[in-house]
């Protein structure tokens, strides 16, 4: 039969959909039911010899296997993985999906996320899934979800997967620890790597096992129980990307966290990290408490929180505190080179309306460092002070502000200025009392001309009416 030209576009539209639909058809769910390690391939692991694979297709592990391996020896497609480790034993029990001469693909043949879910329902121990290489198609990513009240649930990604430009979505609302680690350096990758969404109330952490490095973008979470975490001898945790993100977990461990990424990523909670933090790109707003040293490289730091650690301002960072206007607390501030810049914003001169440093230990500028400041909406009037740098005790400030001396005028902001190092907030002086770092709108030069001709002029033309009378 000849179709004409007209029919064709529908006709194709037609042959799609059913093959589309015969492939939907042809996926088959199956359980894995053997304690033997096998390839993916044999059907006699299989309940009734039922190999699961096809589009939305589920595979369900039900055995209580321990150091077994499931080698994926054919092309698998799969929409999810359940894992229910049936062992009755109090020890660590661990099954790994590893990649042969096959692939393993996610697809759930809609944009809703894969799904590696734990269900494990044996002992009390541990159980861990560790999956070797992977890609999912479409953009839903996959989601981690644990549902087992028992043990700890352990997932490992083992090679080098990608998402698809998807997010990794972590959920647990049970009581029992869901543990997401590499078991390589990078497992998504670093210029791919996707974001994360913590979900649900139970404890969450994404764990950098020792001599390892992790990278994830965007980190998002509002649960105080999720958590970024190094095992002992873990390298290094990079996290940020392109988007905007707020993590209300905690930052644990003794090792480096990286800020990378153009995106502005928000700290909420209490962090415990021994580390470091690096800010190398993007912005990192800690609004709540750390623990950690801070180095702002190429990046900013703001935030209305408390570092914990001493902070220093690289040559290419920046330190503007607030989320606006606002104050963050810092241990030591260091600025590290000429290029190190302060931005404060001004909205007012009352508490709470411009930026402010609280810093607990040393404050050295050493002749670096760049001053912007920036009038949100508020014309300051002369002699109006700003309390930059609140310095606790009675140390003095290690050198000055881009070489700004005591009692120095400079430009910002469309007005002059005035700054001193001795400051003293608690009364409101600006100098030879204290050991905060102050700036003070001053009349320009001009201005003060203009002011006292301004006044000669009416003192000549009052006595001039004098002499006529």
């Amino acid at each position: 039969m000849k179709i004409p030209l007209s029919s064709r576009p529908l006709f194709l539209v037609v042959v799609l959909s059913v093959l589309s639909l015969v492939s939907h058809l042809r996926a088959a769910n199956g359980t894995w039911n053997t304690t033997s390690s096998a390839n993916y391939s044999a059907g006699g692991n299989w309940a009734g010899g039922v190999v699961a694979t096809g589009t939305g297709a589920t595979m369900t592990y039900q055995a209580a296997g321990n150091g077994q391996t499931i080698t994926i020896d054919t092309p698998v497609t799969l929409g999810s993985i359940l894992f229910n480790n049936t062992s009755s034993s109090t020890a660590t029990r661990q099954v790994t999906l590893a990649l042969g001469a096959g692939s393993l693909t996610f697809d759930t043949g809609s944009s809703s996320p894969a799904l590696i879910e734990m269900l494990s329902s044996g002992g009390t121990g541990d159980r861990e899934l560790t999956l070797g290489a992977f890609t999912t198609t479409g953009t839903g990513g996959l989601e981690v979800r644990n549902s087992s009240t028992q043990g700890i649930q352990r997932v490992r990604f083992n090679a080098t997967s990608s998402l698809n430009g998807g997010v990794l979505t972590l959920t647990n609302n049970q009581s029992t620890l869901l543990d997401i680690r590499g078991q390589t350096s990078n497992p998504f990758g670093t210029s791919a790597a996707p974001d994360v969404i913590f979900v649900g109330t139970g404890s969450t952490s994404i764990t950098v096992s020792s001599g390892l490095n992790l990278t994830y973008g965007t980190i998002n979470g509002t649960s105080a129980n999720a958590s970024l975490g190094m095992a002992p001898g873990g390298q290094s945790f990079t996290f940020g990307g392109s988007t905007n993100g707020s993590f209300a977990g905690r930052l644990t461990g003794s090792g480096t966290f990286v800020k990378a990424g153009s995106g502005v990523q928000t700290l909420t909670g209490t962090n415990t990290n021994s580390g470091s933090i690096h800010v190398n790109a993007g912005t990192l707003l800690i609004n709540g408490q750390g623990s950690s040293i801070v180095s702002v490289n190429t990046g900013t730091l703001g935030g209305t929180g408390h570092t914990g650690g001493n902070v220093t301002v690289g040559n290419t960072g920046v330190l503007a505190p607030g989320n606006s206007a606002g104050m963050l607390g810092v241990n030591s501030l260091t600025l590290a080179g000429p290029g190190s810049t302060l931005a404060m914003e001004l909205a007012g001169t009352g508490s709470g309306q411009y930026d402010q440093i609280s810093v607990t230990g040393a404050v050295n500028l050493d002749g670096n460092g760049t001053l912007e400041l920036t009038l949100l909406s508020f014309v300051p009037a002369m002699n109006d002070k700003f309390f930059l740098v609140l310095n606790d005790g009675s140390d003095a400030i290690n050198g000055t502000l881009f070489n700004l001396a005591q009692d120095a005028t400079f430009l910002a902001a469309g007005y002059e200025w005035k700054i001193s190092y001795t400051g003293d907030s608690d009364t409101n002086v600006f100098s030879g009392v204290g050991n905060d770092l102050v700036v003070m709108a001053v009349p320009e030069p001009g201005a003060v001309l203009l002011c006292g001709l301004g006044i000669a002029l009416l003192l000549g033309r009052t006595n001039r009416r004098r002499l006529l009378r």
